[in-house]
């Protein structure tokens, strides 16, 4: 079998396994390519889910903080309370 590949007015006659190899090497090339633009892509994903993840664990510890800060300004205020009133009375109490 012989393949005849015409190419400006020059006839080029290419063997039918020279042809399969080409075919072969175009394929092969062409799968290459595909697994290198799936594999840039999985990196791409991983890399946005672990800044999403990075953010979110982020958010988390500001909001952990927040909260530890006010439950600190919460018992601050009810050990000021708690003491002026003691003072408070104390002074009732020693005045009269």
């Amino acid at each position: 079998m012989v393949a005849i590949i015409i190419t400006n007015n020059c006839i080029t006659i290419i063997t039918f396994i020279t042809c399969i190899v080409i075919i072969i090497i175009i394929i092969i090339i062409i799968i290459i390519i595909i697994i290198i633009i799936i594999i840039i892509i999985i990196i791409i994903i991983i890399i946005i889910i672990i800044i999403i993840i990075i953010i979110i664990i982020i958010i988390i510890i500001i909001i952990i903080i927040i909260i530890i800060v006010i439950i600190i300004i919460i018992i601050i205020v009810i050990i000021i309370t708690i003491a002026t009133n003691t003072i408070i009375d104390f002074i009732a109490t020693w005045s009269s």
